[in-house]
């Protein structure tokens, strides 16, 4: 069994550099005006990709999986993969160690955090504006105790046990909450969630509800 997979968030990006790998890699198009295998709605950025294959590959996952966006090398040096790989494989965490802590003040001001323009678009709020501090309470049942650890550009690699240590229910919750737009706020959340959901050592268990 292959000790780990690719998937990638594709919409028109050149990913050529695929063509010489022999990892199993799942590409996810989201470019509805070149429609293909993995076609998906273009909605929720690349998180929506993301936890469309976790949901459906959740009970035959791979060791470790590894995120992608179609351009991953803007975000992080070509030849990384393996070391994204080894990370998670050793890590306690289950997960690579390339997440920066993302400061925007003391707990209660990250609870209010929220999003309006990126990148000169606007973006959609979420269920009458619901703060990231609420969405995760909505969705995850999930509260933090610090700044949360970040994946700038959303690549990352995770081991099962950390994607299975968030239940399916809850990935299908999150899901759901992504589908709405092509940019919706809820992306930009997921960005910033994914370190302190999948983290095996996280001190502050979900149930801990706010």
């Amino acid at each position: 069994m292959a000790t780990y997979s690719i998937v990638i968030a594709y919409y028109d990006e050149d990913i050529s550099w695929t063509n010489t790998t022999t990892v199993k890699t799942h590409v996810y198009n989201k470019n509805s005006n070149s429609p293909g295998p993995n076609t998906l709605p273009n909605v929720g950025r690349e998180a929506h990709t993301y936890v469309h294959h976790i949901i459906t590959h959740y009970d035959n996952l791979d060791p470790v999986t590894v995120f992608l966006q179609g351009t991953p090398f803007d975000h992080m040096p070509k030849g990384c993969i393996q070391q994204l790989v080894a990370e998670a494989e050793t890590h306690p965490s289950g997960l690579s160690q390339n997440a920066k802590v993302h400061e925007v003040g003391n707990n209660n001001a990250y609870f209010d955090f929220t999003i309006k323009v990126h990148a000169g678009k606007p973006v959609a709020p979420f269920e009458s504006g619901k703060t990231f501090g609420e969405w995760l309470k909505t969705v995850a049942n999930y509260r933090y105790t610090m700044s949360p650890r970040w994946y700038i550009g959303a690549c990352f690699a995770a081991t099962r046990e950390a994607i299975r240590s968030v239940p399916l229910d809850q990935w299908l919750s999150i899901y759901e909450s992504l589908s709405y737009d092509i940019n919706p706020v809820t992306g930009h959340y997921m960005e910033r969630s994914w370190y302190m959901l999948l983290d095996l050592e996280r001190s502050n268990p979900r149930k801990n509800i706010l």
